[in-house]
């Protein structure tokens, strides 16, 4: 295990990975000691209700839970399941009304996000975040990776009160966890999925975050990964 960073991985004893689980992060380039450290784990519906995820339907999936580098442990209250069973228009699910936040590998350090040095490598969803920093570790590339559970997941909506006297979305706004990045003078590289290139409001969602990151001195450059082919060009 050298040269990994996790300082304190908070493995619970109890904390299973069910083998259909294990098979579909395997397929998604995840080995289980990966997983492991990362406090990924198979989730009853009991599990996932306690959580604060709710539904019409089986909650049962994988469970991924959220780092928190400022407090270097993993978040309480904050994390995405992806249910074994599909729920309409709700890929993965998360606890009812709390705020999207960014995906930081088990052992992010605060240090690591003012470390201009290291480049940003911030993918859509965490198994492609997972994967991606398995990579990179195993080919010795410097890089801190970063996960978005969605295209807009950087931006948040909180729930204000209308002029009908209701409650409902308010102004959108970039979540807190941008602020914690020292992103002045460093590259980050954009890895959104491949639909990026056809699906005109996945490709929206990427300009605005390129022109996010920009504006707060990042230099931005968008990764294509065509057919297994990458290319890139700046933002």
């Amino acid at each position: 295990m050298a040269g990994l960073r996790y300082e304190r991985p908070q493995i619970v004893a109890t904390r299973t990975i069910l083998p259909k689980h294990a098979a579909e992060l395997t397929a998604n380039a995840i080995d289980l000691a990966t997983a492991g450290l990362a406090g990924v784990a198979s989730s009853t519906h009991k599990e996932a209700h306690d959580l604060g995820i709710r539904g019409d339907h089986a909650l049962d999936g994988i469970c991924f839970r959220y780092w928190v580098p400022w407090d270097r442990r993993f978040s309480r209250r904050f994390v995405r399941i992806k249910p074994d069973l599909a729920v309409p228009n709700r890929k993965y699910l998360q606890p009812v009304g709390e705020k999207p936040t960014l995906y930081f590998i088990a052992g992010t350090t605060e240090g690591d996000l003012s470390n201009v040095s290291l480049p940003i490598l911030l993918a859509e969803g965490e198994k492609k975040a997972l994967a991606l920093d398995r990579a990179i570790r195993q080919l010795s590339i410097p890089g801190l990776t970063i996960g978005i559970g969605g295209v807009w997941s950087w931006r948040w909506s909180p729930r204000e009160l209308q002029p009908d006297g209701k409650l409902g979305k308010g102004k959108s706004t970039p979540i807190s966890d941008l602020d914690r990045i020292n992103w002045a003078s460093r590259t980050v590289y954009l890895l959104f999925d491949s639909d990026v290139s056809t699906n005109w409001k996945v490709a929206a969602a990427e300009t605005a975050l390129a022109k996010e990151l920009t504006r707060r001195g990042a230099t931005v450059r968008i990764v294509r990964i065509p057919g297994g082919v990458a290319c890139q060009r700046s933002a």
